[in-house]
């Protein structure tokens, strides 16, 4: 067991201490200079605010969660729910879920009514849903450029979260000796 893996070891009980015990925290990764937190209760994370922001001063570490793969909605019946919970007029364009972390990406015109106040719309969808959204705007004319681009990011997103993976472990390793 590398020095890594011990130190992402103490920083799940860690996290198992300070979270309350309806919440199961099944791993702990490194990606890029994030701590990935995956659980089977994200809705429970996403209904406690305070909770994320506790646990990063605490740990003082940028923390994100995502829900274990085992605890996704399948995603034609997660489409449904999530159009029902964003408003009309916010003019979503396009839904695209990335079963591997867990994310859903929203396209729509006016990004912020997904959003809502102060987060509330995105929280929302993760209590109904359990995704975690990511919000981008629709560009204002359609574009080859932003479409090509887009594709490229979906398409090597798992070579993404590998390398982030990589680099994490890197940046959280034993210091070197002079």
């Amino acid at each position: 067991m590398s020095q890594v893996d011990k130190q992402l070891d103490t920083l799940k009980s860690e996290i198992e201490q300070e979270i309350p015990n309806d919440i199961t925290v099944t791993d702990v990764k490194y990606e890029g200079p994030e701590l990935v937190v995956y659980t089977r209760d994200p809705k429970r994370f996403a209904g406690d605010g305070d909770l994320i922001r506790r646990l990063a001063s605490k740990l003082r570490k940028r923390i994100t969660v995502r829900p274990d793969p085992s605890a996704l909605s399948p995603p034609a019946r997660a489409e449904e729910q999530v159009r029902e919970v964003i408003p009309e007029e916010a003019g979503v364009t396009d839904l695209d879920f990335h079963e591997d972390t867990g994310e859903v990406v929203i396209e729509a015109e006016k990004p912020g009514m997904v959003i809502g106040r102060r987060g509330s719309t995105l929280r929302e969808i993760t209590q109904e849903v359990g995704w975690t959204p990511e919000v981008v705007r629709t560009p204002p004319i359609e574009s080859s450029t932003v479409s090509n681009v887009r594709g490229f990011l979906k398409n090597e997103r798992e070579e993404r979260r590998d390398i982030l993976e990589r680099v994490g472990r890197q940046i959280h390793r034993e210091e070197m000796s002079d």
